[in-house]
């Protein structure tokens, strides 16, 4: 008998027939698979290569259950539809989620969720549309993984897969659920309204080596409640790569202990506006991180963003302490603004302090004249910033200081003589 589901548990290895022509729905055909073989050890399912289609979220109630594809002879389709050799989850128009995490059924915990090589594809976006001429937008909603209610989860990976088409590829409306040790990385996501929407928090978790291309509003949404017991902490988000990210990059709230680093973004599209907005962030680096154009970028690119009445430059810090923010590779059209804003968070009252601000690079929007590099606003205090330029230049054409007790500091100029250096004072005669 052919078969194009292979199922492992610990009676064995089981094989089902299933629609993988994308004719015809097989949701129900899944869920009947895994009420019938999940046991307390969990569960393996692989999925031959083919397209599986959605009517209903696949639901994911107890621990332990891996969905696997293959993705040999893989390639992007322009129509996304039928995408050789992968496996693919194409979601009927009516169905909103094609994953479920939970409820937990009578468990208190679900963990050791695993999603590994598979396309998971939507098909609200309007079918002439032309990613060089608008932004994504898909409606009605539909989702990559939900995070449903009542579920504390953990130890979950998701990893090798691609998201296209979706309004959020991950998501979790919860705000005091934990995800705990989370794995997120090699995945492709491409032309969604979010990638990645959390109103929860992140412990001990990696989001890497993902790339976020061509995205309408916010690559990563990270929305903790501002409590030890649920802010995020432990976490790292590095090597992220992508082209055309988004209104932002990183929109990350109540961030604790972590590393945001080495990421990598550009853009060629007016609808980039800023990097990241960062919120209550303590005791964390944010270091190497590279926002720029792509060469001939529209002058209306880059200029930073409303949020109401809060201004987003290309890197803003509210509310944050006790962070080092250094060696990072920005752009900003915006003359009048600072590449690097620090400010008060006016929802939690908090301030930003004790950061250290170093050797930054804010790259010129036009010409040789350099941008305002950073710009302490009110409720900034007690933060130093170096500035890669010599003290003598440090004015209000680099940086801005509208807070208190904040320091700046330029690097000491250096006199070349017969291809040796030698220190030199701020008027260039030897020290």
């Amino acid at each position: 008998m052919a078969y194009t589901v292979t199922i492992i548990n610990t009676s064995g290895v089981h094989r089902a027939q299933l629609d993988n022509t994308g004719a015809t729905d097989v949701s129900d055909g899944i869920n009947d698979i895994i009420s019938k073989f999940v046991d307390d050890n969990g569960l393996d399912l692989y999925f031959n290569p083919g397209v599986y289609l959605l009517h209903n979220p696949i639901q994911i109630k107890r621990s332990n259950i891996s969905i696997q594809g293959y993705c040999y002879g893989f390639r992007y389709s322009p129509k996304r539809l039928g995408i050789k050799g992968k496996t693919a989850f194409l979601l009927a128009p009516s169905c909103t989620d094609a994953i479920t995490l939970g409820p937990a059924s009578d468990r208190a915990t679900l963990h050791g969720f695993t999603l590994r090589n598979i396309t998971i594809g939507g098909q609200n976006l309007t079918l002439d549309f032309k990613i060089w001429e608008k932004r994504p937008d898909i409606k009605p909603a539909q989702n990559g993984i939900r995070v449903m209610e009542n579920t504390v989860n953990g130890i979950c990976t998701i990893d090798f897969c691609q998201f296209v088409h979706l309004t959020h590829a991950v998501i979790n409306e919860r705000p005091e659920s934990v995800m705990d040790v989370w794995y997120f990385v090699d995945n492709w996501i491409s032309e969604c309204n979010y990638a990645i929407w959390l109103d929860s928090s992140l412990h001990g978790s990696v989001v890497s080596r993902n790339g976020f291309h061509d995205m309408k509003e916010t690559v990563f949404h990270l929305h903790a409640v501002n409590k030890p017991r649920y802010c995020t902490h432990e976490t790292v988000i590095s090597d992220n790569t992508g082209w055309n990210p988004g209104k932002l990059v990183f929109d990350i709230d109540s961030f604790r202990g972590g590393n945001i680093s080495n990421n990598a973004f550009m853009f060629n599209n007016e609808n980039c506006q800023a990097f990241a907005r960062l919120s209550s962030v303590r005791y964390s680096n944010i270091i190497g991180n590279t926002w720029v154009s792509d060469g001939g970028a529209s002058p209306q690119a880059a200029h930073g963003c409303y949020d109401g009445g809060e201004f987003i430059s290309t890197l803003t810090l509210l509310g944050c302490s006790d962070c080092v923010v250094s060696h990072n590779n920005l752009l900003n059209f915006n003359k009048e603004r600072g590449t690097i804003l620090l400010g008060r968070n006016e929802k939690t009252r908090e301030n930003s302090s004790n950061n250290h601000i170093f050797l930054n690079k804010c790259i010129p929007s036009s010409g040789p004249q350099i941008p305002r590099q950073v710009e302490l606003t009110e409720g900034a205090e007690d933060n130093l910033v170096l500035l890669p330029t010599t003290a003598s230049a440090v004015d209000s054409s680099v940086a801005r200081d509208d807070g208190s007790r904040n320091m700046f500091c330029g690097l000491p100029s250096i006199k070349v003589v017969g291809g040796q250096s030698s220190g030199a004072s701020d008027d260039g005669k030897p020290s």
